[in-house]
C-alpha cells in the first residue's frame, strides 16, 4: 500500500510575490534584447504551468506571467525560442527548457491562485 505525503513548498501569496518581482526586473526594469533576458529561458516551462492554471482565475497574476513570456520570445533568439516552444508544446525537456522535478507540482491554489506542492510517493 502506498501513501502520498504532500507539502506546500511555495503558497500562492508568495508565488504571486515572486511573478511581480521578476515582472519589475525582466519587464519594467530591462532595456529590450538586454542579455538578461535570455536568464528567463530557465524557467519559461514553469512560466507556462503557471499560465495554463491561471486561465479560470488570478487574472493579475496571468497578466505578469504573460508580460514574462511575451517578453522572453520577442527578445531571445529565433532558434532559443523556437526550441522552448517546441519543448512546451511536445512536452519533452532540450537544451533550453529545463524539466522540473516529477514530486514537484503546480496546482490551483483554495484562494484562487497558483501554490508549488511537494509530493512524494512512499510505499
Amino acid at each position: 500500500m502506498s501513501s502520498c505525503q504532500r507539502h506546500i513548498l511555495v503558497s500562492e501569496d508568495e508565488l504571486e510575490k515572486c511573478v511581480q518581482n521578476l515582472r519589475k526586473i525582466f519587464v519594467c526594469g530591462a532595456e529590450p534584447m538586454s542579455p538578461l533576458t535570455s536568464v528567463l529561458g530557465d524557467i519559461v516551462q514553469p512560466l507556462f504551468s503557471v499560465l495554463c492554471l491561471c486561465y479560470n482565475g488570478c487574472a493579475n497574476l496571468r497578466t505578469y506571467v504573460h508580460e514574462l513570456l511575451v517578453t522572453y520570445f520577442k527578445n531571445s533568439n529565433k532558434s532559443e525560442a523556437l526550441e522552448s516552444l517546441v519543448g512546451l508544446v511536445c512536452d519533452h525537456s532540450n537544451n533550453t527548457t529545463k524539466q522540473l522535478c516529477d514530486n514537484i507540482i503546480f496546482e490551483a491554489g483554495d484562494l484562487g491562485g497558483v501554490q508549488i506542492i511537494y509530493q512524494s510517493n512512499k510505499q
